[in-house]
């Protein structure tokens, strides 16, 4: 009983790492997905750090460690 327990235990906890993969994988999608928009100009900083619920400085850090530029509004 131990041993199907056990894998029972390893088998939950893999499809809880590959569902929290595919979650992470998403939300990697979604914060390119507006980085490249405030980029090319699409977005505002303010409403891409909007649509990822972000603050404006959280926003730029992030978009900063990702290693993109953000657009000079003239």
């Amino acid at each position: 009983a131990m041993c199907n327990l056990g894998q029972g235990i390893k088998e939950q906890g893999v499809a809880q790492g590959v569902v929290q993969g595919i979650r992470q994988g998403i939300e990697q999608g979604r914060k390119k997905e507006v980085f490249d928009s405030v980029r090319d100009g699409d977005y505002s900083v303010e409403r891409g750090a909007e649509k990822l619920n972000l603050s404006v400085e959280e926003f730029e850090k992030q978009m900063d460690e990702a290693g993109y530029q953000i657009m000079e509004t003239v």
